[in-house]
């Protein structure tokens, strides 16, 4: 069976190392790198493009919403999952426009992570449930109500 190639581009080295132990023991699941700086990232990206990208929107040297383009640039099949700390619409609603197929908090980084990268590996997009109620708008711009959805 063919495992999904993972990287993970975050600033946070004891995340993307628990991440990667977590995607590891999947049976689907390979982290093949974690790179340091943005500038690691797409050098790598370069030599081999990834199935997956799970990358963090606040990174020191450049955000993760100006490394989504040139990452998409460089491996136009490569799938991105956003994760962040921010529950912040904007951040969603820019991933999500810059070519995100997934946006995860990184508060429900687990069981949330693995939801999120089995929906975006079967095309569909992911978006942390508690995230939606705000994305999802109807044409006054007021938010919709569950319910009616």
């Amino acid at each position: 069976m063919k495992k999904t190639k993972i990287m993970i581009i975050d600033d946070h080295k004891l995340l993307s190392s628990g991440l990667a132990m977590l995607l590891n023991a999947q049976a689907d699941y390979t982290v093949t790198a974690t790179p340091d700086t943005p500038e690691e990232a797409l050098q790598l990206l370069g030599q081999e493009c990834v199935e997956l990208v799970l990358l963090d929107i606040s990174l020191p040297e450049k955000s993760g919403l100006e490394l989504l383009p040139e990452i998409l640039a460089l491996c136009p099949q490569t799938r991105v999952i956003m994760m962040t700390m921010h529950e912040d619409q904007h951040y969603l609603k820019s991933a999500i426009a810059a070519g995100a197929r997934g946006f995860v908090l990184k508060k429900g980084v687990d069981m949330d992570l693995l939801y999120a990268i089995k929906a975006v590996m079967k095309g569909e997009v992911y978006i942390q449930p508690s995230m939606l109620s705000g994305f999802i708008t109807d044409e006054t711009g007021a938010a919709t109500d569950d319910k009616n959805l």
